[in-house]
């Protein structure tokens, strides 16, 4: 996904939806949030001059979508603020979690600094 997409739920793939999926690549970071009411993961992996993101987040309905929100800094290294977050898409829904899966990308250079925020608060790499 491009750095201004906050999309982060099935993208389009010639008319039809794809599911997020897990890149093929080494994990070389990972962030994790332990909350009892939003458990929060994303992992990174860089291949061919993009950070390739993948995580799961719980929302508090299944009507919640996930939303991305990606700002590079142009200095060098790039410094990456990535802001996950969960909207209520105004559906009626059951009131039960539901784990969600986001994934996509950011062109970026292998050195880049990133920080991962979970509804606006730092949340901790663990590698």
């Amino acid at each position: 996904m491009p750095a201004d997409d906050k999309s982060s739920g099935p993208s389009p793939d010639n008319g039809n939806f794809v599911e997020p999926t897990k890149p093929p690549f080494e994990v070389v970071a990972k962030y994790v949030a332990e909350s009892e009411d939003m458990p929060f993961e994303v992992e990174f992996s860089y291949a061919d001059g993009l950070f390739y993101y993948y995580g799961t987040v719980t929302t508090p309905t299944p009507c919640h979508d996930v939303v991305v929100d990606t700002t590079v800094q142009e200095s060098m290294p790039e410094v990456v603020t990535m802001n996950i977050s969960t909207k209520d898409s105004g559906e009626i829904c059951t009131q039960v979690l539901a784990q969600k899966k986001f994934s996509g990308s950011i062109q970026v250079s292998s050195q880049a600094v990133i920080n991962v925020l979970l509804e606006g608060e730092p949340v901790s790499k663990v590698n």
